[in-house]
Parts: C-alpha cells; sequence; structure tokens
C-alpha cells in the first residue's frame, strides 16, 4: 500500500469577529472572588457604575487591589479568500486594526 500525502502551507491572517461583543469589560479584587462585570455593550453595568462598585467593595472589606480583565473574540481567515465570506458579514474595523485585504 503506498500513501502519500501532500503538504502545503497556507497564511492567514487575524480580525476581530464582529459578529462578537467588543471590549468586554469586568473588574476583579485581587483579595477576594468578588467581581462586577460589565457585560458588553446593553448588558451589565457601566464603567462608572463598575468604578462605583470598585470603591464601595474598597469601603466596606478594605481591598485596594483590583484587575481588570478585557475579553474579545477572534477570527483567522486565511488569505486570498473573500474575508467577508468567511466572517459571514461585511469587516468592520476597530480602531487601530490592520484592514483586511482586498479579495482577489
Amino acid at each position: 500500500m503506498v500513501v502519500r500525502a501532500m503538504y502545503r502551507h497556507l497564511e492567514h491572517s487575524i480580525y476581530l469577529d464582529p459578529n462578537a461583543e467588543r471590549d468586554l469589560e469586568d473588574v476583579e479584587c485581587t483579595g477576594c472572588d468578588w467581581t462586577a462585570g460589565g457585560g458588553g455593550a446593553g448588558l451589565g453595568l457601566t464603567f462608572p457604575q463598575i468604578q462605583d462598585a470598585v470603591l464601595k467593595h474598597t469601603g466596606a472589606t478594605g481591598h485596594s487591589g483590583f484587575r481588570q480583565v478585557t475579553t474579545n473574540y477572534w477570527r483567522v481567515v486565511r488569505s486570498g479568500q473573500d474575508v467577508a465570506t468567511q466572517l459571514s458579514v461585511p469587516v468592520v474595523p476597530t480602531p487601530g486594526q490592520v484592514e483586511p485585504p482586498e479579495p482577489t
């Protein structure tokens, strides 16, 4: 039996997923398991509300260390393919994001 395989290397790019929420913010206390969550646009707390919750937590517990967690979702797209088709929607770049290549 003869087994033949062909390998090829394809270039890929990575982009923010336009279908996903952007910049989901959570703040966690480093002294306990307390968390204030933003949950993204239209959900959870706004950033000023998160700041207020952090100050209230500090006043109630004396904890002064917090960690901010930002979550974004990404997609890998094969080079030379139609980016919008692979992502199922038109690509909307985030500020500072490199524009995707034009389809060929």
